[in-house]
């Protein structure tokens, strides 16, 4: 049984032996789905494949609302935490889940 199987952490998903980087073009024209990891740039080709333009776009910005909503609602604790740090920065990880 696979281990890693259902995990989308990076870091530990790279050291399994099935481990593909998807092509954004193949995804694109042939609607393939071959990677372990795909790019930024694979996944919008891949929505608009899928969804159209106009769809694509408003499931985009659907995300990035999410995404700003979220981190509006942390700041107050994030600027607590980084109160007593000089010169700090974090970056933050978000997975979405699509669902048709």
């Amino acid at each position: 049984r696979c281990r890693r199987a259902h995990l989308t952490n990076y870091a530990v998903n790279k050291g399994s032996p099935r481990f593909v980087v998807a092509s954004a073009q193949r995804v694109a024209d042939e609607g393939g789905s071959d990677g372990s990891v795909w790019t930024l740039d694979t996944l919008r080709r891949r929505l608009q494949a899928d969804l159209g333009t106009e769809r694509a776009a408003l499931v985009w910005a659907e995300v990035d609302d999410l995404i700003s909503k979220t981190l509006i609602a942390a700041a107050p604790t994030m600027r607590t935490a980084a109160e007593d740090q000089d010169q700090c920065f974090q970056l933050f990880g978000f997975d979405v889940m699509l669902d048709a």
